[in-house]
């Protein structure tokens, strides 16, 4: 892993930090033997009790900055289950103003119907495809993760 920060001492360090415990190399950090846990130093993280408590650290005043680009860029949330993710980015939608549109998957053709009910299908939220349901709202930054046409648009095009 590589990592390119510029101009920012305190990034560049974290990095470094980042990349030391990803290397087994522990330093400054307590390892706990029995359980093999990790303890942080105060200094290196901040502490969030719950999604909400997170998401203000994060995000602090998201409905009056979510338009700045450069602001929204600076900030990020990692989650190990899509589950996570699909909690956060809810409440964090339904801190910002303006009407939310939603938007159904279907299938236009019968013929490529498979045998499955409809309802088991809506629920399945496999990793590589997006949910069948999908909420946005005007100027909610989106990424294209995966193009299945690509003359069209590249992998990673902010939409």
């Amino acid at each position: 892993m590589t990592v390119h920060l510029q101009g920012d001492l305190n990034a560049q360090s974290f990095a470094q930090q980042l990349l030391h415990l990803g290397d087994g190399e522990y330093g400054e950090f307590l390892v706990d033997p029995d359980t093999d846990l990790i303890s942080f130093p105060s200094d290196f993280c901040n502490i969030a009790n719950s999604p909400e408590e997170l998401i203000v650290k994060v995000f602090p005043d998201i409905g009056n900055n979510f338009g700045n680009h450069q602001w929204l860029c600076d900030r990020a949330l990692l989650a190990p289950m899509n589950d996570s993710v699909n909690k956060i980015n809810t409440e964090i939608q339904n801190q910002l103003a303006g009407p939310a549109s939603a938007f159904i998957d279907t299938v236009v053709d019968n013929e490529q119907a498979v045998c499955y009910p409809t309802e088991f299908l809506n629920s399945l939220e496999p990793s590589s495809m997006p949910p069948h349901g999908l909420i946005l709202r005007v100027a909610l930054p989106l990424m294209l993760l995966r193009n299945i046409n690509p003359p069209k648009l590249c992998s990673g095009t902010r939409l």
